[in-house]
């Protein structure tokens, strides 16, 4: 069994082991035999199964632990990565601003200068494309670059 299942089951004073199973007192009700079955996940996470009916998250209290308890280490978070950006001009051809694409899927608007102000110059909106002339509609549709 992992070290998180291990550190877990040291906290009781009985526990009847049998195969990669073992039973021991639930902490959050009045027990006499054992009824909470500690397991270990495929990731090495604690599962716990009450078949009294205790949810986990009143038997993690009841031993004053925390759900982040019944794991080794902290899951890994994936990082973004920029897979394409969409360049919206105005008429004279300059950068207004820039959808960008991530992995995993999500959007952000970005302009050229690094501000992150809701209001361009000239009072229109960031993302409002109803100021924007025909032209510069099909400029913005057909300029689109992948990184």
């Amino acid at each position: 069994m992992s070290s998180a299942v291990d550190t877990f089951l040291s906290r009781f004073p009985k526990v009847l082991r049998s195969g990669g199973q073992a039973m021991v007192q639930c902490p959050s009700h009045e027990d006499k035999t054992a009824s909470l079955g500690v397991t270990e996940g495929a990731d090495g996470r604690v599962l716990l199964k009450c078949f009294a009916g205790c949810p986990t998250d009143a038997i993690v209290a009841a031993m004053g632990l925390s759900l982040s308890d019944l794991f080794d280490a902290p899951i890994p978070t994936s990082e973004r990565r920029e897979l394409a950006s969409y360049d919206y001009l105005a008429a004279d051809g300059t950068l207004v601003y820039q959808v960008v694409r991530f992995e995993p899927k999500d959007f952000r608007q970005r302009r050229p200068d690094g501000y992150r102000r809701r209001r361009l110059p000239g009072g229109r909106r960031q993302g409002d494309r109803r100021d924007l002339s025909f032209e510069e509609t099909i400029v913005n549709m057909f300029t689109r670059k992948i990184l």
